[in-house]
């Protein structure tokens, strides 16, 4: 058995000699080849730092260089939970190091990171590095001081580099690449590698039953109708957007939040409420699909009674009024009580008896196809791929005790246990459309909870005649054959898919819910499996929404990488220019400096502010979030953060820390750039916008010194910076630790205390604290007399009290 295929071998080779971005679709194995650079630089003599992944995907970095081959030094996982000391020592004992964002611009902003000594830079997830992301941020400074090292980008999501203009050349501006490799199912190399041992497939479609025909005809109408109310309300949306195509796709909610920014608070509640339904009527769509009448209609039941609960009209959806909604309900209604001829609008109203659910068509289909597989007389393992946990419970419980059992459970968890028709027929027959299956054969069912990503929760179900459920950890301690239940939906479980793939090594794969991603897995493990005879079950609704979502996700993937194709090709910057120096007038030598704290790091204002030959210095600020000068102090805030501050009163306390520490204390709201903005919107809630508005009103009269700075991007607060740092003084990082220290020790004093002992003459900020530690209230400091003030104060100060405490007025 080889260990890697063709092309995952050209597509590491093709990066090892010359840098660039590799754009694989998904489940061709872009995590194979990420990994073996991983385990090529995992020495000791090497520096290479891993950015831009997340814990799930760090989790499983790890797990594979623990099991795999041997190498010299393991990779170190640096996280907030590391001191300063512990990440300095990490750097210079080289290998490979994962590192958040935040925390390594901060190191080597602040020089404990060796960047001219960093071998390179391994990034994960590229389709994610925008111009004002903190992986641009530290790339940018990473060729300021080392440009001989390699930069290896990698991502397996193409279709996010269609969205926007021009995003494909902006990623390659900000990874400083200039080489890209594109790897799509159709690439020549891909087909050979993947056509040399392929499975027996076998294509089953099963009818849906009548009614979820027509539920889904009504939904899909009602989707229509939401659609082109939208798009006659909002002619600014791209009309191409709003199909019904685009809005079954996952991504719909994104896109079309993303057409709409600029104009959000100008929708009223009525186009907000249409999104709101577009998003739980495809819920809807994906319910019946999946999941049993009970459920479904337990949900159209909460949402229509939901519905009409709302006191105000804009808060109702509209599409309940419509024919397809009657029809919706009569026939959710009919699928778990039989016929039912007046129409269910007051819902609310019905009494629910005498239920006789149909069970899901899909169910039968998989009973026939396992017995399909009994009675072949095989001993190999089956694998049933599931899209959520929700349907990996359900088949566990159809497998192991039928139909009739599941939806008499589900009953009664949502209508209560008085249905005596649904009990009797339990009763009557336990076992359903169970599928007879051979006692040693075990069914295993795969949960992968999402707080849970380093290790695979596996229970092993037993079909005995006692029932009994034991447990197990590993495959390899199964010695029957099994049937197991794996849910592909969340994103952390791709990886682990071919994990499962290789230990249950299954002869059977029973795909429930189409995946294309896992389709291709079974591909690379077919052809790296050539010993495996595998025959794979694809079971589809004939005629529905989810064969047409499945094959409009192919078909979107294939059109980003023909236009990325074009793009490559038609790149405004050439792709033989070094774009390392193109940017070389910004490394020039930086004179004015700004102190940042080190939690601003999150926001995109310091990269901008690096771009503008500020020399950023990043500290653990007490007070305000950014320093000019010795005397302008600068508190950011978002629109989001600022009515939250206020409302909580966090930004009176921050407002007052400045107004005690600095002389030009200033509010810098920075607002985004693709939004618009206005303190109270069409649709806003004019209460809460009125009293936010007043709240900020109020901290400006109560603070005559501060200064309010509205700007409407990161790039706009850079050139007030600018103008408000010409001819000042720049800062000094030491007065900054003194004042930290000096809050610390203010906690113990009261705020006002401390202001009114401050306007007495000869009190300064180097001698209160001596004065407040020695007298236990102003009366004691009456009764010192002089000799005691130039003992403790010296004797300018004490002179300077004694006489403003005892001078005589004149009347």
């Amino acid at each position: 058995m080889c260990s890697e295929l063709e092309y995952e071998n050209q597509a590491f080779v093709e990066q090892l000699s010359n840098d660039g971005l590799t754009i694989m679709a998904r489940g061709l194995g872009v995590e194979k080849v990420f990994l073996r650079f991983m385990r090529l630089y995992c020495d000791p003599q090497n520096l290479v730092l891993v950015v831009n992944t997340t814990n799930a995907e760090e989790g499983y970095f790890l797990e594979e260089l623990h099991s795999g081959e041997q190498v010299q030094q393991l990779p170190t996982l640096i996280t907030n939970e590391v001191n300063v000391k512990q990440r300095e020592q990490l750097y210079l004992h080289g290998g490979v190091v994962f590192v958040s964002k935040r925390i390594l611009v901060v190191d080597i902003l602040s020089k404990r990171c060796p960047v001219d000594k960093v071998s390179g830079l391994l990034v994960y997830n590229a389709h994610r590095v925008v111009e004002s992301s903190t992986v641009a941020f530290i790339l940018r400074l990473y060729r300021q001081a080392n440009k001989e090292g390699f930069i290896k980008a990698f991502t397996d999501t193409p279709e996010l580099f269609s969205n926007g203009f021009c995003k494909f050349e902006h990623v390659m501006k900000s990874l400083y690449l200039k080489n890209a490799y594109l790897w799509p199912r159709f690439h020549a190399t891909v087909g050979t590698s993947l056509s040399k041992h392929t499975a027996d497939v076998v294509e089953l479609r099963q009818q849906m039953t009548p009614n979820m025909t027509a539920i889904q005809i009504a939904v899909m109408d009602i989707m229509n109708v939401c659609l082109n109310e939208l798009k006659s309300s909002v002619p600014s949306i791209d009309a191409d957007v709003l199909t019904l195509d685009i809005a079954l796709h996952k991504s719909f909610d994104h896109i079309i939040r993303m057409q709409l920014e600029p104009v959000w608070n100008q929708l009223s509640s009525k186009l907000r409420q249409l999104l709101v339904d577009l998003r739980k009527l495809k819920s809807l769509l994906y319910c019946l699909i999946q999941h049993d009448a009970v459920t479904f209609y337990y949900n159209l039941q909460t949402l229509s009674i939901s519905n009409c609960n709302y006191q105000s009209p804009s808060s109702q959806s509209a599409w309940m009024f419509l024919d397809a909604a009657n029809t919706l309900l009569v026939k959710a209604y009919e699928r778990v009580y039989g016929k039912k001829t007046e129409s269910l609008r007051n819902i609310k109203d019905v009494h629910l008896e005498g239920a006789t659910p149909e069970e899901n068509p899909k169910w039968h289909l998989l009973s026939v196809v396992l017995n399909e597989i009994n009675t072949a007389n095989k001993c190999g393992n089956t694998l049933i791929v599931v899209n959520d946990q929700k349907t990996c419970y359900q088949l566990k419980e159809y497998l192991c005790k039928g139909g009739s059992f599941l939806l008499q459970k589900q009953y009664e968890r949502f209508f209560g246990s008085n249905n005596a028709s649904l009990a009797k027929r339990r009763k009557l027959d336990s076992g359903g459309s169970k599928p007879t299956l051979k006692s040693e054969t075990k069914a295993t069912e795969c949960f992968q909870e999402e707080n849970e990503i380093s290790e695979m929760d596996v229970v092993d179900l037993t079909f005995n005649s006692d029932g009994k459920v034991t447990d197990c950890t590993k495959f390899s301690s199964l010695l029957y054959p099994v049937i197991a239940i794996h849910c592909v939906n969340a994103r952390s479980s791709a990886y682990y898919m071919s994990q499962v793939l290789t230990q249950l090594k299954p002869q059977f794969i029973i795909i429930y819910d189409a995946d294309f991603q896992f389709v291709r897995q079974v591909e690379a493990f077919t052809a790296l499996n050539p010993g495996i005879t595998l025959r794979v079950y694809f079971l589809f609704y004939e005629c529905s929404v989810e064969e047409q979502k499945y094959l409009t996700e192919l078909r979107r993937e294939k059109e980003s990488f023909q236009q990325l194709i074009k793009d490559r090709a038609q790149m405004a910057i050439s792709v033989d220019k070094d774009i390392s120096d193109k940017d070389e007038s910004l490394f020039s030598k930086i004179s004015q400096k700004v102190i940042v704290d080190v939690r601003e790091f999150r926001s995109a204002l310091p990269s901008f502010l690096h771009r503008r030959n500020f020399d950023i210095v990043p500290v653990t600020l007490e007070v305000g979030d950014y320093i000019l000068t010795p005397d302008v102090c600068i508190e950011r805030k978002s629109v989001s953060d600022l009515f939250g501050s206020l409302n909580s009163g966090r930004l009176y306390n921050q407002v007052t820390a400045m107004n005690r520490h600095y002389k030009r204390p200033m509010l810098l709201i920075e607002l985004s750039q693709e939004k618009t903005f206005s303190l109270q919107g069409i649709s806003a809630n004019r209460d809460s916008s009125q009293i936010g508005s007043e709240k900020l009103v109020l901290l400006t009269l109560h603070f005559p010194c501060l200064r309010i700075l509205w700007c409407h991007s990161s790039q706009a607060a850079t050139d007030l910076f600018k103008e408000i740092k010409l001819e000042q003084l720049e800062p000094n990082s030491e007065s900054i630790m003194d004042l930290r220290e000096s809050c610390e020790v203010d906690s113990s004093f009261l705020a006002s205390a401390k202001d009114f002992i401050l306007k007495v003459p000869g009190v300064n900020t180097r001698n209160y604290r001596l004065l407040m530690e020695k007298c236990k209230d102003f009366q004691e400091v009456i009764t010192y007399d002089t000799h005691d003030l130039i003992q403790n104060l010296r004797v300018v100060n004490g002179t300077l009290i004694w006489n403003f405490l005892h001078y005589e007025l004149l009347v």
